[in-house]
């Protein structure tokens, strides 16, 4: 089982433990999943998006629920374009990359909700 991890019961910060782990193979294959479930849906590219722009925090901060974190403002169109210069031959994974690909899959969840 893993580490502890802080979570919000009854207004009151408590450790949990026991939490199973999640392999990363595990969430590359369920990630997978979902995009070929959007693909189903008729949804194959991200492109015209009709929101460019939305709220921001620090991967670091959003974890940290002992201060408030400074709200800023990303750029999906900004994401994309980074995404698509991405080289899979890098020999390190970066920290922005991982939060373009975050947003962008959140963006594709607004994009699903609205579907429904």
């Amino acid at each position: 089982m893993s580490s502890e991890i802080v979570a919000l019961k009854g207004g009151r910060y408590q450790k949990v433990t026991n939490i199973k782990p999640l392999k990363i193979e595990d969430l590359q294959q369920t990630i997978n999943i979902l995009l070929s479930k959007l693909k189903l849906r008729g949804i194959e590219t991200v492109d015209d998006c009709d929101s460019d722009y939305y709220w921001q925090v620090e991967p670091v901060e959003s974890f940290d629920m002992n201060n408030n974190p400074e709200v800023m403002v990303g750029s999906l169109v900004d994401d994309l374009k980074e995404i698509s210069k991405f080289d899979p031959e890098m020999e390190w994974v970066s920290p922005i990359d991982l939060e373009r690909v975050a947003h962008i899959l959140l963006y594709l969840s607004k994009v699903v909700c609205e579907q429904e």
